[in-house]
């Protein structure tokens, strides 16, 4: 193999492998993101904030972030649903 070619090798190789890296350090990324994003808030819902224990009860029902579960996502659209959030009361009356 030529000079260039090694050259040429070595540039797609350290590409293939920047863009592996790069992929995962997206992925781990949104995970981190993704935990930030599920304790910022259970901490506001928490509190009392309805819109944050609305978006904790969608998230619940449809599994994002957190394991699907209805008892909580229930649990979370009906605390959402006393404070008057609109969206809450419908989500818990289907």
């Amino acid at each position: 193999m030529t000079k260039t070619g090694l050259i040429v090798l070595a540039l797609v190789l350290a590409a293939v492998c920047a863009g592996d890296s790069g992929r995962d350090g997206a992925v781990a990324a949104d995970a981190r993101s993704t935990r930030w994003s599920v304790a910022h808030i259970m901490r506001a819902a928490e509190r009392g904030d309805a819109r944050a224990q609305a978006r904790l009860g969608r998230m619940y029902s449809i599994g994002s972030g957190v394991p699907q579960n209805y008892v909580l996502a229930a649990k979370w659209y009906h605390c959402a649903a006393e404070r008057g959030h609109r969206g809450a009361e419908f989500q818990l009356g289907l």
